[in-house]
């Protein structure tokens, strides 16, 4: 699923505000050795959340792998607004959840969204890499990332201006040569509305000290090559996922299952294969407890933060729905169904559910 939800909204072109000299090179706002992908970037798809004027030239940054992801500041500055009391509700802090803005020159400020903890308060000085907060996925964040922007103008209010482009990032593209440089934001790799496993890999070199230019040294090399391997492992396991997920219905069970069996030996620990596990090999003979036992560890393993999947819950509960209906029980059935609904209040659960109560429990 997107790290962000989409919304049936246009696409708008917003005009520079500032001289782009004006603005300070910024840094990865991840601790050095650190990997991330770019789940969304500049100018989105119509209907996504960075078309929007205010989204128009942020990143979004996701790391499935790490228990906790620290962010740290891209620049020096000044902390002038926070918001650390965001709950579930999608409009906390106006979308942006728990979140820094961090004040620099020309009124200039880089706003650092979705975050599970805040460590600094308004007034605070900040030295480039000192750390703001843990990545989360509060407000309107499908997923667990951090959403980076840049700004010019009012800093303490709910919602804030539009973007203003970044034209200096410094990080390094994994698998491109010439190590550490600066990109713009347009500039960045990231995912597709099509595929939200796409993005590029990203490394940053924010140890707060003097900047690291071209070639890595021979310790952030290897840093984040480790970071990369672990990370590129999990993206490209979900990319899978995601490209045969929507070839389901054109599959047997045995082409899903020699699909599914390298995955699951390499991270048994991964809830969506589980979850696809239980569906698509198990529900689809009828082996109730077999795929009752996967069902179970996906919802486990899907507590993790780093492995949290916002659909994921509401269609564990739906299969669960189905299971009763196999097994004669219509009342357990409709426990599971409403708590589908209520995890996630979507058309398509509604629809599974009557098809399921059509197909195997009569009338509901």
């Amino acid at each position: 699923m997107p790290p962000e939800p989409s919304l049936a909204l246009p696409t708008f072109e917003a005009a520079p505000t500032i001289n782009p000299k004006l603005i300070p090179q910024l840094r990865m706002p991840f601790p050095a050795g650190v990997v991330v992908l770019c789940c969304q970037g500049n100018h989105s798809e119509p209907g996504l959340t960075h078309s929007l004027p205010q989204n128009l030239h942020a990143l979004d940054f996701s790391n499935r792998v790490l228990a906790e992801v620290p962010v740290v500041a891209a620049a020096a500055g000044t902390v002038g607004y926070v918001f650390d009391h965001a709950g579930p509700e999608q409009n906390a802090g106006g979308g942006y959840g728990n979140q820094v803005r961090l004040l620099h020159e020309h009124d200039l400020f880089t706003l650092y969204a979705h975050l599970d903890r805040v460590f600094v308060r308004v007034g605070d000085p900040i030295r480039v890499g000192q750390a703001l907060g843990t990545m989360g996925r509060t407000g309107l964040a499908g997923d667990r990332h951090l959403h980076l922007s840049l700004h010019q103008g009012a800093v303490d209010q709910e919602g804030v201006p539009d973007t203003v482009e970044i034209p200096a990032l410094l990080t390094y593209e994994v698998g491109t040569p010439g190590g550490f440089m600066a990109r713009a934001s347009g500039e960045f790799q990231c995912s597709s509305k099509g595929n939200p496993w796409s993005g590029g890999l990203y490394g940053s070199e924010n140890d707060g000290k003097t900047t690291v230019i071209g070639l890595l040294t021979a310790e952030l090399r290897q840093h984040l090559h480790d970071s990369d391997l672990l990370l590129s492992k999990s993206v490209s396991r979900r990319s899978r996922l995601w490209e045969y997920s929507r070839q389901a219905s054109n599959l047997t069970r045995t082409q899903y299952r020699r699909f599914l069996e390298p995955l699951l030996s390499e991270d048994p620990d991964d809830p969506v294969t589980q979850y696809t596990w239980a569906v698509e090999i198990e529900l689809s003979v009828r082996r109730v407890q077999s795929a009752s036992r996967h069902l179970d560890f996906a919802e486990k393993a899907a507590r993790s933060p780093a492995l949290f999947e916002p659909w994921l819950g509401g269609w564990i509960e739906a299969r669960r729905g189905t299971i009763s209906l196999m097994l004669a029980r219509p009342e357990e059935a409709k426990r599971h169904f409403a708590k589908a609904n209520e995890l996630l209040p979507i058309t398509e659960i509604e629809e599974y559910e009557q098809q399921q109560w059509e197909q195997l429990g009569g009338s509901n």
